[in-house]
């Protein structure tokens, strides 16, 4: 499991670094912000997401995915902040995180392992479609910055 974790990882980070190499774009893009329903700002890289929380997905396109990867992302950043809120509370962070993942794949009629076979599968098609659709490649980014 620490495997696909790792290789979901290195391919987040190459097809990050290669969308900036191509680019030209630099750490320092500026993002509106926008607040959701909850009264907390969140960038608008969630504006290209046309997937809800709770649909069932079939990841037959690179855009289906990264949808999913950009969800992914803000999921992971409010896991992040709850903990660093609530440490006290949740005495095994690993598990917590490993079950948050779970939940959020199963929500989605997914699993971790068909989100990796995906990416590794399909990496040419998803680098390609970050590279022609610029709106998603900086949702993308954008969802991986610290807010």
């Amino acid at each position: 499991m620490k495997l696909i974790k790792i290789i979901i990882l290195i391919i987040g980070l190459l097809i990050f670094t290669n969308c900036i190499k191509k680019s030209g774009t630099s750490s320092s893009t500026n993002s509106t912000i926008i607040t959701n329903e909850l009264g907390e700002n969140v960038s608008d890289y969630l504006s290209v997401v046309k997937i809800k929380k709770g649909e069932k997905v079939e990841l037959d396109s690179p855009e289906k995915f990264v949808q999913l990867w950009i969800l992914l992302n803000h999921e992971q950043k409010q896991w992040l902040k709850m903990i660093n809120e609530n440490s006290n509370l949740i005495e095994d962070i690993e598990n917590y995180l490993d079950n948050k993942r779970k939940e959020f794949y199963k929500s989605f009629g997914l699993t971790e392992d068909d989100f990796t076979q995906y990416s590794i599968t399909h990496f040419k098609e998803i680098e390609l479609f970050l590279e022609k659709n610029i709106e998603y490649k900086k949702a993308y980014y954008d969802s991986i910055k610290n807010q």
